[in-house]
């Protein structure tokens, strides 16, 4: 029974946290120079460093050239164990790098983690398993003799980028990925947990993925707040595999009361979450080492190094940018214009740039753009883009495709009219459904699908007709009807090789609702499904049920749907996929993203963004987190669990101090974690003692003479005298420690992030035993 308890804690706690091959001669150096020539040999420029056969961690402490690093240690000899970790504790760094044992032939990490490997004796650890754990273009240093050979483990081609807003310059939101699938493991997480207020600007807008590294535009103020609390909007960049922060830019103009200037006015105008522009995520680019992304409301495009965040070039002609587009070596952007007396303007050009030399090739307009509502998006927005040396607009009366390399207008065709039962006084928040098409080119075909709301409608019922168009030409090919499930976002149109897939449209039969709204008589019985349409000429191909996913309570999630080449990722409930090969839906209502942006997949994974949501909040998961699908061979742990320490035999001879009630002797003082006591506590307070332990600090507890707290991102547990404050003991332990531990008869027992449970002797912190309650060694980023 107690072990079962105990796995169940420890299963918790558990997060901690080949192309080529070259050889090199070992440099005659100290650690500090020899890390820096292994690290120019690599070319690895930050993430998570494993070094095996740690020995006294000079080393270990030197490959953590920058704060772009955390360095992980590992050594098969306890002896060698405690070295390196009183010296790295010595330079005050412990948690950025870390130690602990390799006690298997097996590496303790998630599969794809590991961004560099130094291996100085990697024992009977397999190339295949160093393989493993390394991040795809991650690299191996193993030395051999006196000499080090480097492999790079390859990138597969089954993983994919996702460089633009819509994954690519046509629009077209669909992965090549085909190992994302139904999450299964979490890859890393990170802060913050939660978003700001959901009634207000949701606090991630833009995300995108290149050469192994993920860039968002995030909102870090606290969380659950309103408009009352200032924004605090930061350009991030993390390793895609690993998690590990790279850096971080300012931002300081972002977020609604930049953009929309009406941030939560109401009255049909804007509210809560719908304070962005729809297309604000189109304002960062990432292709290859190298991010453009505008670092501001009306701000140029600037070209930031991926690796460092330090500029690389501004492009001063594109102050105003809107939508970017990178291809075929040019910057493609949308600029803003304002009227005469300064307020914005739905006017725009269209501008090519040399990315390299950043001369303006050509500039075009003005172009009327389209809004969606004239306070949340005064701007409005082309829907641009581009694909096989043509560039493709939407403005508000025409269609219009411009040569990339001159910017001529090539051809230019009236927009499809609405249909005459189209409704366009429609709309919640003041976003106006109608106004929300879009555009997507793929394999000279130009997409258009165009909303036509009814009365009445609910938001994953919504009719329209999608359009398509000879990329050369100009010419109508076909139409087609179809069915729109987001929530005041643009519909969603995804190509796959020759198949257009979009949702169908689902009459039924409708009742009142709350707030005005309406909803399904018979939800069970609405047969909601998604359609695959020729795309040269329009004929349906194919038809799966989505029912599982859609027949569901409430209202589609508040951002567009996403698609692999092997799973729809619908955002019914929280992220549902559906195979497009079988036609079976796997429902995730535990795994949910931020308003208005959604998920990204890529990588091989899926990443999501935080919510501010408290619905299957039991179960949900929180914080910036990358997911992984089933792997195909789950790890085998050794058969014993269980460990004695030094103090094993001695502990029941220990003479301890009754706990009494003036005791706290575990987390939020008892088992109920009522953090109530019936000790009696003066109005009048003095200072008897301070004790000043390194890092973030966990709560503590207090029993038998002792004050116990721990150092949550440098793995150790601080005990210190109740009387005078003075240190008794630590110890330091494989993982994050994150909370007190408790105290009982002589004993101080407490959950690790490495999957152990420690118990110690509370009279001087020596090992009594530790068992691994962790199903797996898995470990993985927790930043």
């Amino acid at each position: 029974m107690l072990y079962n308890v105990l796995k169940r804690i420890a299963s918790c706690l558990l997060a901690l946290m080949f192309a080529g091959q070259l050889t090199f001669a070992e440099p005659r150096t100290g650690p500090a120079k020899q890390a820096a020539a292994i690290m120019e040999a690599t070319g690895v420029k930050g993430g998570l460093i494993v070094h095996i056969g740690c020995g006294d961690g000079r080393l270990t402490a030197g490959l953590r050239a920058n704060d772009r690093y955390v360095v992980h240690g590992l050594d098969s000899d306890a002896g060698n164990v405690e070295k390196a970790r009183e010296y790295i504790k010595s330079l005050g760094v412990y948690g950025k790098i870390s130690i602990d044992k390799l006690r298997s032939r097996s590496l303790p990490y998630a599969d794809n983690l590991v961004n560099l490997i130094v291996a100085e004796d990697s024992g009977a650890v397999s190339i295949d398993e160093l393989m493993r754990v390394l991040s795809p273009g991650g690299a191996a240093y193993i030395k051999k003799g006196r000499r080090w050979v480097k492999e790079v483990k390859p990138v597969p081609a089954e993983i994919d980028e996702w460089t633009h807003h819509l994954h690519d310059a046509g629009n077209n939101a669909v992965a090549k990925d085909t190992v994302v699938g139904p999450p299964r493991h979490l890859q890393w997480t990170a802060a913050p947990l939660w978003a700001r207020s959901h009634g207000w600007t949701p606090s991630v807008s833009a995300m995108v993925s290149a050469k192994g590294r993920l860039f968002y535009i995030c909102d870090e103020t606290l969380t659950g707040v309103d408009g009352a609390v200032p924004d605090n909007w930061v350009l991030t960049a993390r390793d895609a595999f690993s998690g590990v922060l790279l850096w971080k830019r300012a931002i300081d103009q972002w977020g609604s009361h930049s953009f929309s200037t009406m941030p939560d006015a109401g009255n049909k105008d804007t509210t809560g979450r719908f304070t962005m522009p729809p297309h604000v995520g189109k304002r960062i680019v990432a292709v290859g080492d190298t991010v453009y992304v505008t670092l501001g409301a009306d701000a140029p495009v600037t070209a930031v190094d991926a690796a460092t965040g330090q500029t690389r070039k501004v492009y001063p002609e594109t102050a105003g940018a809107d939508e970017l587009l990178v291809v075929d070596g040019r910057l493609v952007v949308t600029l803003n214009q304002r009227d005469d007396d300064g307020r914005r303007s739905t006017k725009k050009y269209i501008c090519g740039i040399d990315l390299k030399t950043g001369r303006l090739l050509w500039k075009k307009g003005t172009f009327t753009g389209i809004w969606a509502t004239k306070a949340q998006d005064p701007s409005g927005r082309l829907e641009l883009a581009a694909g096989d040396g043509h560039i493709f607009g939407l403005t508000e009366e025409s269609l219009v495709s411009l040569s990339l390399d001159s910017g001529e207008i090539l051809w230019k065709i009236d927009r499809p009219a609405l249909a005459e039962h189209a409704v366009k006084d429609i709309g919640f928040a003041g976003v106006f459904e109608y106004r929300l098409a879009v555009l997507v080119y793929h394999d000279g075909v130009v997409l258009l699908a165009q909303p036509e709301p009814n009365a009445p409608h609910t938001y994953h019922t919504m009719p329209g007709t999608i359009y398509a168009f000879d990329a050369k030409s100009g010419k109508m090919m076909w139409n087609h009807p179809y069915g729109g499930w987001g929530h005041c976002t643009p519909p969603d149109v995804f190509v796959i090789d020759d198949l257009v897939w979009l949702h169908e449209n689902v009459p039924a039969e409708f009742s009142k609702a709350w707030r005005n709204g309406v909803r399904a008589v018979n939800p069970a019985e609405v047969d909601y499904s998604i359609q695959a349409l020729d795309l040269r000429t329009g004929s349906r191909r194919k038809r799966i049920a989505t029912k599982d996913v859609f027949n569901a309570g409430h209202h589609h999630r508040c951002y567009r749907n996403k698609i692999t080449e092997r799973f729809l990722m619908a955002s019914r409930r929280g992220v549902e996929f559906v195979d497009l090969e079988s036609g079976e839906n796997y429902v995730n209502h535990w795994v949910r993203s931020g308003c208005l942006l959604g998920n990204l997949p890529c990588n091989g994974l899926l990443y999501v963004a935080p919510h501010p949501c408290s619905c299957y909040i039991e179960a949900k998961l929180t914080g910036f987190n990358a997911l992984s699908a089933q792997r195909q061979n789950p790890q085998k742990l050794p058969s014993h669990p269980f460990e004695k320490g030094p103090a094993y035999n001695k502990i029941s001879n220990i003479k301890y101090q009754i706990s009494n009630e003036e005791s706290w002797p575990t987390y939020r003082h008892d088992g109920m974690r009522s953090g109530t006591t019936r000790a009696t506590v003066s109005a009048k307070l003095d200072k008897l003692w301070t004790a000043k332990p390194s890092g973030r600090l966990s709560g503590v507890t207090a029993a038998e003479g002792k004050v116990l707290a721990a150092d949550i991102d440098g793995h150790t547990v601080y005990a210190f005298d109740d009387d005078s404050g003075e240190g008794v003991w630590q110890y330091t332990a494989g993982g994050r420690v994150d909370s007190p531990p408790t105290v009982y008869k002589g004993m101080a027992i407490f959950g690790s992030a490495d999957g152990w449970v420690y118990c110690l002797r509370m009279s001087d912190g020596t090992l009594i035993w530790r068992l691994r309650a962790a199903p797996e060694d898995r470990r993985v980023m927790a930043l």
